[in-house]
């Protein structure tokens, strides 16, 4: 997990790959990122990149951190990250930037076509990919300063996630298919369902293991790979398996103990399915990052949440009336226990895309979901032009 370093000294870089890294982070500079970014800093920022990714182990992330003086003659921070260009690198980065404190002040990301040597050396670089070539993702940051003890930190936590990431991307379309296996042999329809409803490109899925009755992960993929922290606490791994044992329907839906750290700093989200190996039951279960641009897992921790995931599998694959049910069952609730329950149920003439969209706002308003929940759906520009005419 420990990422390579490179001690080059800027003269030693070879010339003709000044000009090519140039010209990545000029093409890549957006709109506000080129404040202060003149020709002068765009060099001296391809120098500290070259420096930085000169030589590259496969397989792991060469990151490197270091005070220098801005444009403004300020001491400040700047961070050097190649790694094999994958998803969710930038935004684990950011995730981790955010956690520590550290105040972003510019980033540039140019995904480069590279080869290197066996040694993994870097020979060449060029903004298209040819053949022979490789993808590696160039991550360059300018930030406020931060003590030498709080940087060396920050390069050890960037490289455990970035390993992370790593992890949940190679294991990506086995996880898939641990996802399909449980699917087929869940015999509760609706849980089959919901199942294959989170597959079908809804969610993302960042780990799976089998988790024994004893709490110990066995089998792991993706994030349960990368570490051995515990997803459950034995008593609520007690619990779960009590649960399935008194007769509960798969998929079991919880909040786990574990926080991500890829995409966002978040509580993971775990979907339990029980298998029966031998003699040894087990639960099959995905680590999860609640509100992930594209799907997750699950983005769900409790009844309401599981409610309203279900309402909208129903309400899209064509059945209103279980799609009600599940509504009504959160609105009934919010009636508890003085209210009139009856008369905060819908009827199928109520239900719309529109009105679930609404529903999950009243009831997860303040968990950061909405955007997603605007994207993923295809209402964002819609809502904004409705309800936001500046905007619009």
């Amino acid at each position: 997990m420990a990422a390579s370093s490179s001690e080059k000294a800027p003269e030693s870089i070879p010339p003709e790959l000044i000009k090519p890294m140039m010209k990545a982070f000029a093409a890549n500079t957006l709109p506000g990122e080129d404040e202060g970014f003149d020709d002068a800093a765009c060099r001296d920022a391809a120098l500290f990149a070259l420096a930085a990714c000169g030589r590259r182990k496969a397989g792991q992330a060469a990151i490197t951190a270091a005070s220098f003086t801005d444009q403004r003659g300020r001491l400040a921070l700047r961070i050097l990250i190649c790694n094999d260009d994958m998803p969710f690198l930038v935004d684990s980065v950011a995730a981790a930037l955010v956690a520590n404190g550290v105040n972003v002040q510019r980033v540039i990301h140019p995904v480069v076509a590279v080869n290197r040597d066996a040694k993994g050396q870097l020979l060449s670089l060029a903004a298209k990919r040819e053949e022979g070539s490789a993808a590696e993702s160039i991550i360059y940051i300018e930030a406020d300063r931060i003590d030498s003890k709080q940087r060396h930190k920050l390069e050890e936590q960037l490289a455990e996630i970035l390993y992370e990431v790593r992890c949940a991307v190679s294991d990506w379309p086995a996880m898939l298919a641990e996802m399909d296996k449980d699917a087929i042999a869940v015999t509760n329809g609706e849980g089959r369902e919901l199942i294959g409803w989170f597959h079908s490109g809804n969610m993302t899925v960042l780990g799976h293991e089998h988790l024994g009755r004893d709490g110990v992960g066995r089998s792991k993929l993706g994030l349960s790979r990368a570490s051995d922290a515990p997803m459950l606490s034995l008593a609520s791994v007690e619990l779960a398996f009590d649960w399935f044992k008194k007769g509960g329907q798969p998929p079991l839906i919880l909040k786990a103990n574990r926080l991500s750290r890829v995409h966002r700093n978040v509580l993971l989200d775990l979907l339990l399915v029980p298998v029966m190996d031998g003699e040894f039951l087990c639960e099959d279960y995905f680590g999860t990052v609640t509100g992930v641009a594209g799907g997750n897992l699950l983005i769900c921790g409790t009844n309401a949440r599981s409610a309203l995931i279900a309402a909208e599998a129903a309400f899209m694959t064509n059945k209103p009336a279980e799609a009600v049910s599940y509504i009504n069952i959160i609105r009934e609730r919010a009636a508890y226990p003085t209210g009139n329950a009856a008369a905060m149920d819908i009827t199928e003439a109520d239900l719309s895309i529109d009105f679930i969209l609404d529903e999950r706002t009243r009831e997860l308003c303040g968990e950061l979901m909405r955007w997603h929940d605007l994207t993923r759906t295809g209402k964002l520009i819609e809502r904004v032009k409705l309800y936001n005419p500046e905007a619009a």
